[in-house]
């Protein structure tokens, strides 16, 4: 039954990503972080959902008259240089027919990664991603509140917006940081500071 019930969802998704690209961010992010399909004990344990919703997200981005460009900062810029030299290395590898299956796993990701950064552009695309990846984990019982950080907005969502991380009177286990604006990186070390050891180390 829960086989079903994912790709009755799945497959219903897919008129609908079709006509807007950002729904298929949003379903490949739902899927390859909550891994709905891993519920189940049948056919939809190893079938390719993943695969399905990017390609159809990929077709959609290309039909799309919206802008599309990739927003180059230092840590997108990191990111490809870091996927060509997965590239580089690969022919050198030590066990080159075991390596060949995860890289193109990699390789794929990567590759998504990169639409999400070029689809998801306003603040409404941002909010739905931030939801999509806070009842993912939610799922499986990750226990907390969700404290936003942005010193321009007093409250997003209905929810208390903070200045900075340092403002946070708890410390936080998971963070997620928009890597498309202007610092992200300066944000990424100082959130470290309201994270546990344990967090930080994994």
């Amino acid at each position: 039954m829960r086989d079903i019930l994912v790709s009755l969802i799945v497959f219903a998704s897919l008129p609908y990503i079709l006509r807007s690209p950002v729904n298929g961010v949003m379903m490949w992010v739902w899927i390859s972080v909550m891994n709905p399909h891993t519920q189940g004990w049948g056919f939809a344990t190893s079938f390719p959902f993943a695969a399905i919703v990017a390609g159809t997200t990929i077709v959609s981005m290309l039909m799309s008259r919206e802008p599309k460009a990739v927003p180059w900062t230092p840590v997108t810029l990191t990111l490809l240089l870091f996927a060509a030299w997965m590239n580089v290395t690969l022919p050198f590898s030590l066990h080159f027919d075991l390596s060949v299956p995860l890289w193109a796993r990699v390789m794929k990701i990567l590759l998504m990664t990169f639409v999400v950064v070029m689809l998801v552009k306003t603040r409404e695309h941002i909010e739905r991603l931030v939801w999509v990846l806070a009842l993912s984990l939610g799922f499986y019982g990750f226990k907390g509140g969700i404290f936003p950080v942005n010193p321009r907005y007093p409250e997003i969502a209905g929810l208390v917006c903070y200045p900075n991380w340092t403002a946070l009177k708890a410390p936080c286990d998971v963070a997620i940081v928009d890597s498309s604006t202007p610092g992200s990186v300066g944000w990424m070390r100082s959130a470290m500071v309201k994270m546990p050891s344990s967090a930080r180390s994994s």
